[in-house]
């Protein structure tokens, strides 16, 4: 999934949880909900609600009309832009540099119905299985190819930290199933 469609996921689903927002309030959201994960830059978030607005996806707030700085509200084909968003696949989603994108897809769960849920979370549990097994795949690979462990420091290692955190995910996924 390209970065505009995340930011434009990000900003629907600030909008879908509360109305009313401005331009700075919504980076200021995005920023506290999914900052850990992803820098919800001025200028990304920023063209994303322009892009939004244009697609008629977000609309100005008719309660604040004519005052500055304008707020935004979410349409009804914006709920549906964002379902669609959500439940996008992403091709390697378990993989380090798609983590942001997993975050924002978890994080913006709650925004479908049960059984649209329970169908996205089977999924990245089967995605994260996979995962799973590619990362020990390799990891044997790397254990047969490198007899010098010492020298080639804590590489080794961070294979069975990307073991665990996919395993943490797995237990997550496990515990919100709806």
């Amino acid at each position: 999934m390209d970065p505009s469609k995340m930011a434009d996921m990000g900003v629907l689903c600030m909008l879908k949880e509360e109305s009313g927002l401005t331009k700075a309030e919504l980076r200021e959201r995005l920023q506290h909900n999914f900052g850990r994960y992803w820098g919800a830059g001025t200028g990304a978030v920023w063209s994303a609600i322009d892009r939004l607005e244009d697609e008629a996806l977000i609309g100005r707030d008719t309660g604040d009309a004519g005052t500055e700085p304008p707020a935004f509200t979410i349409t009804d084909a914006g709920e549906e832009q964002l379902k669609s968003l959500i439940l996008e696949p992403v091709e390697d989603l378990f993989h380090p540099m798609q983590r942001p994108m997993l975050m924002m897809k978890l994080g913006s769960l709650h925004h479908l119905p049960e059984e649209q849920q329970r169908q996205v979370i089977d999924r990245f549990r089967n995605e994260a299985l996979e995962a799973r097994d590619r990362i020990k795949t390799i990891q044997r690979s790397h254990d047969d190819a490198i007899s010098d462990h010492d020298r080639y420091g804590y590489r080794r290692d961070m294979f069975d930290l990307r073991l665990r955190l996919v395993d943490e995910i797995l237990d997550w996924l496990e515990a919100i199933q709806p």
